[in-house]
């Protein structure tokens, strides 16, 4: 027994398949029409473009015309919205930007250039005196390393003895450079003097051997300016081999000055030494003098160079020129640099003298200065002078000056003596170079 939805009429099964079978045929051929259709369409659009790339026509925008498939065919595709930019116009507006970003680099890149070539332009002359100084104080240095000088009185037998303003080197330094201004001001100097007396004078460098002289054979008075080199001997010669001390007695004098404290007696070392030193007392000296000169005086001193200051029977003080003076005082400063008790007590000495010719002439500079001046106006110009010499040391930098003149002794006479000694004195810095 079968349901109702299985049974069926089999006549009408037989009609119903072929009305079916009528409708699919006309189906198809309703569906080859469309494509038929279609495909005609798609011919003619075919046709219609190829002719167009023929007649070389073109859209507005440039690019071929584009022709759609009929509305009766299946469906239309949606069109699609075109692109703001699209095609050539895109790819101009790329090369802009690009060609905008370049120039942009480039520009940049030239002013940094521009900046950094300014820069050098400002900073070359810089570079190129910093590059002289650097060699000149390489030049300096090398220089300084291989100057040999021992300053001794023997060495300074090499100071020209011409007359008028040398420059010297006593080593194998070259000679110093001493500029055309120096030169002037201190030949002016020497010419004033000159026409009150007989001037000479040796500068020079301890440590390089460098220095400047003028007639440094003129010889002159030079009165009490004698005493250092006198208590250099007394302590060189007789109190460090021990032959004195400082306080072994003296017989005080009572030939020169009447007025003085040493007047008779008998006296220290010491203190004759002292009072001979800083107040240049003329009886302390004498008393020294009288008791030592026949204790090995002039060997002591020819020993030295200074032929010219031996012993004088009619003179305690001493005609000698300015090499000789500056013989003395390079002794002078070899033995004060011994260091020994006795050479510390007279080195203190020589820095305290009361009257100082060239210290009056070196204030407000920074200078050291150890020496012994001299002066005397006598109606016998034979016995005039005005003389002064010693140790100056600047900025740990030793020097030997010594000025003689045999100008009377007066206080316009003492202010030419300083214009001398100012005006040398401004060479320091080239013979220490």
């Amino acid at each position: 027994m079968t349901s109702s939805n299985d049974t069926r009429n089999p006549k009408r099964s037989i009609v119903e398949d072929s009305f079916e079978k009528e409708l699919r045929e006309k189906a198809r051929e309703r569906l080859q029409e469309r494509e038929n259709a279609l495909h005609g369409t798609q011919q003619a659009a075919l046709h219609h473009n190829n002719k167009t790339v023929a007649e070389g026509k073109t859209t507005p925008n440039g690019r071929h015309a584009r022709h759609e498939a009929p509305s009766d065919a299946f469906a239309p595709a949606p069109l699609r919205k075109a692109p703001l930019f699209s095609g050539r116009p895109l790819l101009g507006v790329l090369l802009a930007a690009l060609v905008i970003i370049l120039l942009a680099v480039f520009i940049s890149i030239a002013v940094s250039r521009c900046d950094r070539s300014g820069e050098d332009v400002v900073s070359e002359p810089q570079q190129v005196a910093q590059v002289q100084q650097e060699e000149q104080q390489t030049e300096a240095s090398e220089e300084a390393q291989t100057i040999s000088f021992d300053p001794s009185p023997q060495e300074l037998d090499s100071i020209p003895s011409s007359s008028g303003l040398e420059a010297f080197s006593l080593s194998n330094a070259s000679t110093p450079e001493i500029s055309e201004e120096q030169r002037s001001t201190i030949q002016k100097a020497v010419d004033d003097a000159t026409e009150q007396g007989d001037v000479g004078f040796v500068f020079y460098s301890l440590e390089t051997g460098r220095g400047i002289s003028y007639n440094a054979d003129t010889v002159v008075y030079g009165a009490s300016s004698f005493k250092g080199p006198y208590a250099l001997y007394v302590c060189e010669s007789l109190i460090e081999p021990g032959t004195i001390s400082l306080d072994s007695d003296c017989a005080g004098t009572m030939l020169y000055d009447p007025s003085s404290y040493y007047n008779g007696g008998s006296y220290i070392v010491s203190d004759l030494i002292d009072d001979a030193i800083i107040y240049s007392d003329n009886n302390a000296y004498g008393s020294l003098r009288d008791s030592y000169d026949t204790m090995g005086f002039d060997e002591w001193v020819t020993g030295v160079g200074a032929n010219d200051a031996t012993y004088r029977a009619d003179s305690w003080y001493p005609w000698y020129c300015a090499r000789s003076s500056a013989k003395l005082w390079t002794e002078m400063y070899d033995y004060l640099e011994s260091g020994t008790e006795t050479a510390t007590y007279l080195s203190t000495l020589l820095g305290q003298t009361e009257t100082s010719f060239i210290r009056d002439a070196l204030q407000g500079t920074n200078a050291l200065v150890k020496d012994k001046a001299g002066w005397c106006s006598d109606s016998d110009p034979n016995y005039n002078g005005v003389c002064d010499a010693g140790i100056v040391t600047v900025d740990g930098h030793p020097f030997v000056l010594s000025v003689m003149t045999g100008m009377a002794d007066s206080d316009k006479n003492r202010l030419l003596f300083q214009e001398i000694a100012r005006s040398v004195f401004e060479t320091n810095e080239a013979l220490s170079a």
